[in-house]
């Protein structure tokens, strides 16, 4: 009966251009019809201007899914693509502190890709202090904002790193 808890709605934020109402209209009618789910993947490069933009797109949706009353028992999360999303203030104050207000819409969990370049350059390498390293930094941006977002690393291939980790 609750497995549409374990299906999740993956959503593509991009940090350019907007979102389509006919976009909103979709996840509101998939929520509504009892998806609880949420998968927000956040595309760009992590700059400034990006991330501004991944806020106000991110915004939209999770407005319009409150105004709806449809953030009960919801679950989301939050794929970043580009690590560099995790040093933006903006951002990583908005994903994680999320829930001040009874109606708001939290994150659950933040998913922090290590794949891209100057942080993680392959995923077959025996990365294990590179992976660590990120992880440190990953943790610290998330843990100076909230002691109960989950923390996620995609992209560690590496069996012993992982089990580290």
């Amino acid at each position: 009966k609750d497995s549409y808890h374990r299906i999740p709605l993956m959503i593509t934020v991009r940090g350019s251009g907007g979102v389509e109402v006919a976009e909103l209209d979709k996840i509101e009618k998939l929520v509504s019809a009892g998806m609880k789910h949420l998968i927000f993947f956040l595309h760009g490069d992590g700059s400034e201007a990006e991330c501004a933009k991944v806020v106000e797109n991110l915004s939209l949706y999770l407005e319009r899914l409150q105004d709806a009353n449809l953030g009960a028992n919801l679950f989301m999360a939050v794929f970043c693509t580009n690590f560099n999303f995790i040093n933006n203030e903006e951002l990583m104050d908005f994903l994680c502190q999320r829930g001040t207000a009874p109606d708001q819409i939290v994150v659950g969990c933040i998913v922090v890709s290590l794949l891209c370049d100057g942080v993680v350059d392959h995923k077959e390498a025996e990365n294990y202090h590179d992976v660590i390293s990120q992880f440190g930094k990953v943790k610290a941006a998330i843990r100076k904002r909230s002691e109960h977002v989950k923390i996620g690393l995609a992209d560690v291939y590496h069996r012993k790193t992982l089990q580290h980790v």
